[in-house]
């Protein structure tokens, strides 16, 4: 085997496809940034599962950059390989010029790696948007008799996925995102949702993020706001509920939680409408 040819038709091969993923890169933060903001933020709202869109997107345009930096790379190196180029490393001994083939080899290892790794939480990540999306959308459809729906609600640094306000009361609806491959059911016990027979999730969190959502709607309106907290699981049957705390229910049953209010949650008009003013201001200025 030519070692020289070979190091050099990896050396070539991998500057260009390492220049060709900067630019790629370049592009894409200048593909971002002149995206700007929504041109009539006034009117415009986050859709359901939007971080998720976002986030979906953006790794897209990364899983296309290290897939074309790849096939740069293949290409550059057979075509150098099979004309022999050579000139690199003339005078370089043989340990040497194997050295820089595992070095090279490393490289493009890690760009296989990324392109796995990157597919791997682009799976993850479109569950979890087309989960949300699902249970979004039924939201939606509840709207006329609910109230107003928002989604993607940012509270203390976390965020809720959907928050139901209405003259009822207001929901904050947390969307969980599992695969349910062998038509398991999802059971409710305290602040335990348990998967199965194998997972079991706690709920203190999103308890927590409820809370601190009632209080800044409360700090918003002057008086007090309670939020009840709501477990979707899109995609699992529901067999127990043993919780004060939450409401659970999957993307078919969400309209059980009309049915999950009491009378001191009640909101007088004005103060829907201050909750949703907040709100909306909220999502303008994350927008």
């Amino acid at each position: 085997m030519n070692l020289e040819a070979l190091t050099t038709a990896g050396t070539l091969a991998v500057v260009v496809a390492t220049v060709f993923l900067i630019a790629a890169k370049l592009w894409n933060a200048l593909t971002e940034f002149t995206t700007g903001t929504p041109v009539f933020p006034e009117s415009t709202v986050r859709e359901a599962a939007q971080r998720f869109r976002d986030e979906s997107e953006r790794l897209r345009r990364k899983q296309a950059g290290y897939l074309g930096a790849t096939l740069v790379l293949a290409i550059i190196f057979m075509v150098a390989f099979n004309l022999e180029a050579s000139g690199l490393y003339l005078g370089y001994t043989s340990w040497q010029l194997s050295l820089l083939i595992v070095t090279l080899g490393a490289i493009a290892a890690f760009f296989l790696y990324k392109i796995a790794a990157t597919l791997f939480a682009l799976g993850r990540l479109r569950l979890k948007r087309d989960a949300s999306i699902a249970v979004g959308h039924q939201l939606q459809r509840l709207a006329a008799r609910q109230g107003t729906v928002f989604h993607d609600v940012g509270v203390a640094g976390d965020m809720i996925d959907h928050v139901v306000v209405g003259s009822s009361g207001t929901y904050a609806v947390h969307v969980v995102a599992r695969r349910n491959r062998r038509g398991q059911s999802a059971t409710l016990k305290g602040e335990r949702l348990h998967l199965g027979d194998d997972e079991v999730l706690p709920l203190e969190s999103l308890s927590q993020r409820a809370l601190r959502l009632a209080a800044a709607l409360s700090k918003a309106t002057g008086g007090r706001v309670a939020v009840r907290s709501v477990i979707a699981i899109p995609g699992w049957e529901i067999t127990e509920q043993q919780s004060e705390k939450h409401l659970l229910v999957n993307e078919r049953t969400l309209p059980m939680l009309g049915g999950w209010k009491d009378s001191a949650d009640y909101l007088m008009h004005e103060d829907v409408a201050a909750v949703q003013d907040y709100l909306a201001e909220s999502d303008r200025r994350r927008a």
